[in-house]
């Protein structure tokens, strides 16, 4: 998927891509918990960065983006 892809997705799937994409397993996320996170700003984050480099990969761009820090990933666990 490239960043002009991302860009036209519905807005109700991008957050779910970001997170996806940066690796939410490796922040140590266990298939038990529920997770409550805050998509917002990594999101209008993204889409910023994405529109400045539509053909770029978006996969490429948002570990690029969490790996420089630009953008964080907030998480909450409610565990069961």
């Amino acid at each position: 998927m490239k960043c002009n892809e991302f860009v036209t997705t519905d807005e109700a799937y991008r957050p779910a891509l970001v997170y996806w994409v940066a690796g939410v397993d490796k922040l140590g996320v266990s298939e038990k918990d529920r997770l409550i996170l805050d998509t917002a700003h990594p999101v209008d984050e993204v889409i910023t960065e994405c529109k400045k480099t539509p053909d770029a990969l978006f996969m490429n761009k948002v570990r690029q983006m969490y790996r420089n820090k630009q953008i964080t990933l907030n998480k909450t666990y409610a565990h069961n």
